[in-house]
């Protein structure tokens, strides 16, 4: 498997208790990996189907949402949240869901 794309791991952090910022929110913590990037469609039980993309990592990481190749940190629309991670041996994959998938009867 080629990890052949760089990809931006997000985890927020919880803000520092002895600060006395009235800043609420922690600064988010960016870890840089190579990844598998995969876009693919996955059907529901309900028969509904969804445009995913599947990010794997190798090794073990913990992520609230990810950028990928256009990640700007001062751009939130770079920024995909995780609806599900997946805990392999040794690697991570994280699913992005997109948009749902719909198809013309004519």
């Amino acid at each position: 498997m080629r990890y052949d794309h760089t990809v931006y791991l997000i985890k927020e952090q919880d803000p520092d208790p002895s600060s006395t910022s009235l800043n609420f929110e922690g600064d988010p913590k960016v870890t840089k990996a190579k990844a598998n990037v995969k876009r693919t469609n996955i059907n529901f039980a309900s028969g509904e189907m969804y445009e995913v993309t599947i990010v794997r990592v190798f090794g073990q990481y913990d992520a609230d949402s990810i950028g990928l190749d256009d990640y700007d940190p001062n751009d939130d629309t770079t920024i995909h949240k995780i609806q599900k991670v997946g805990c392999h041996l040794m690697r991570t994959d994280f699913y992005i869901a997109g948009s749902k998938v719909t198809f013309n009867a004519e």
